[in-house]
């Protein structure tokens, strides 16, 4: 997968400079009459390659150090932030099903302690996160490896590297 930036001049939308040798590198990938999937929005509006990989690293140091499954702490992450909807309220007719892309999991999976089995939810892809968002699932990780005491100064060195 390719995100790319293009402008809309009036009339059409093209690949700008930079994307353009991005493409020329992913249709080495392409045969002809293969079928792609393009996506348009804003440019701006979801979260960027680098916050991906910073909250990537993060959510994988803490699971190693803390010896859970990374799946259990990003869905619980995500649960504790509030991005997410109770599936009974759904199926129940109290909220609309939501627009933006998401998966089913049981929060017994990850908080027994706190759920009943099959306390279902439906829980927001971080796909369909904003930029504002995925901060706030950084920030929130990054307070979560201080907490538990999980050293994550080699990660941060390296992506301030990246965004120089």
């Amino acid at each position: 997968m390719i995100v790319i930036r293009a402008i809309y001049d009036g009339r059409s939308i093209a690949p700008d400079e930079k994307a353009r040798s991005h493409l020329k590198a992913f249709k080495r990938w392409l045969s002809v009459g293969d079928p792609v999937a393009v996506t348009f929005q804003k440019w701006g509006r979801a979260r960027t390659v680098l916050q991906q990989r910073l909250l990537h690293g993060l959510i994988g140091r803490y699971a190693r150090a803390n010896k859970e499954p990374l799946a259990v702490v990003k869905i619980r992450w995500k649960v504790d932030l509030g991005y997410y909807v109770p599936a009974d309220k759904i199926l129940s007719g109290e909220l609309d099903m939501p627009k933006w892309r998401g998966a089913f999991h049981d929060l017994h999976a990850v908080y027994p302690e706190m759920h009943p089995e099959r306390t279902i939810a439906f829980v927001r892809s971080e796909a369909a996160y904003t930029t504002r968002m995925e901060k706030e699932f950084i920030d929130y990780a990054m307070q979560s490896c201080e907490a538990s005491g999980v050293d994550i100064s080699d990660i941060m060195q390296s992506l301030a590297e990246l965004s120089k």
